[in-house]
């Protein structure tokens, strides 16, 4: 997870930067990494208690709403048209922000439901960074990137889909 977070750092100077080959090469690593922590996640998910999983996704789903955040300020700097991305975000900042209430207060199965609602947000962002794609308003390195972010959001969708 610390690898992870230090990856963060480097995806925000890349992008700070412009260098689409940095973005590219960190945004594989992060995949990676994040692969492998589930995997991690996966096996060690009988020994670990339910409100340590639940803290586990809303982590990645702050990441993962801030990186989908910075991704889409990266592509209306492009002139690429957005609005949708927005809007489901919103969605999942909203969701984000019930699962960490209901979590802080004690209330795993509320912390729960509201991952179950940020699952689906994320399913509507990927779908949205598909459409990008398919409809040819993205190509060259913002393509990559809208790709690379699919992926990104379908592993996550995937992981708490297996793990709450």
């Amino acid at each position: 997870l610390d690898e992870i977070q230090d990856e963060r750092s480097e995806l925000e100077a890349a992008y700070e930067a412009r260098n689409q080959n940095q973005i590219h090469s960190v945004n594989m690593e992060i995949l990676k990494l994040s692969n492998e922590l589930r995997e991690i996640v996966r096996n060690l998910q009988i020994q670990i208690p339910q409100e340590k999983i639940v803290q586990y996704w809303i982590r990645v789903g702050e990441r993962a709403v801030s990186r989908t955040a910075t991704i889409t300020s990266e592509l209306e700097t492009l002139g690429i048209n957005v609005t949708s991305l927005h809007q489901i975000h919103s969605h999942a900042e909203v969701d984000l922000t019930k699962a960490k209430g209901a979590f802080n207060a004690n209330d795993t199965q509320g912390a729960i439901d509201a991952l179950h609602d940020l699952k689906a947000d994320f399913i509507d962002l990927k779908d949205a960074f598909y459409k990008l794609v398919i409809d040819g308003e993205v190509t060259g390195d913002a393509k990559t990137l809208c790709e690379q972010t699919q992926i990104a959001l379908n592993d996550t969708i995937d992981g708490i889909e297996e793990s709450i």
